[in-house]
């Protein structure tokens, strides 16, 4: 009985996700970082490039002891900034791309972050106006069939498309920046439901005392 006892002490003093680093080929070939970066980051980040690692391995059919070597491959090359010598370039930053081409045998092209921006723009402004354009409309119709019951019966017409066209751009004007607000909070929800943010790479800092 007290040796069980002592063995379940020994089994809570041991740090297994230090253990589980050690055995794990991935993070034996990740700490190869050139930059010498990986090494020095936190468990956390450690954590998070493993992972990005097994997605691709899961998407491209790829083991990842192999996918890890060729980041390392990436990562040696000569003439390479500081950064791009860094494993994380290729798996959280803008080198991941080159990965994915590379593991794929073929050249992968992914919008640039201008034309989402772009296109983001465009996707704010022409929802706002066209929601905004038919809701004017829509009361401009309405306020020219009221107003029509108080002309002269003879010659109601020109006066009827004249309020037609006066409120239906009053009304446009004084919507069009709601809607966009209302247009962008639901854009920016369903981004943040569809769109996986990027993590903030961390060193561990307990190392540097």
């Amino acid at each position: 009985m007290a040796n069980a006892i002592l063995s379940i002490k020994e089994l809570l003093r041991m740090d297994f996700m230090q253990i589980f680093q050690n055995i794990n080929g991935v993070e034996e070939t990740l700490k190869l970082d050139p930059a010498n970066v990986y090494i020095k980051m936190d468990y956390k980040t450690k954590e998070t490039y493993r992972n990005e690692i097994k997605k691709l391995s899961t998407k491209t059919k790829i083991s990842e002891i192999y996918i890890a070597n060729k980041i390392l491959e990436l990562c040696s090359r000569e003439g390479l900034s500081e950064k791009q010598k860094h494993v994380g370039y290729y798996l959280i930053n803008k080198g991941k791309q080159e990965l994915v081409s590379l593991l794929l045998g073929k050249e992968k092209k992914e919008i640039k972050n201008e034309t989402k921006a772009k296109l983001y723009v465009i996707c704010v402004w022409g929802t706002s106006i066209l929601i905004s354009a038919l809701l004017s409309i829509f009361i401009g119709k309405i306020a020219s069939v009221g107003g029509s019951a108080f002309l002269d019966p003879v010659a109601p017409n020109n006066l009827s498309a004249k309020i037609n066209l006066g409120v239906t751009l009053l009304f446009f004007i004084l919507t069009l920046i709601p809607i966009q607000e209302i247009v962008i909070q639901i854009i920016r929800y369903i981004l943040g439901k569809i769109v996986v943010p990027k993590p903030i790479p961390k060193l561990d800092i307990r190392k540097a005392k």
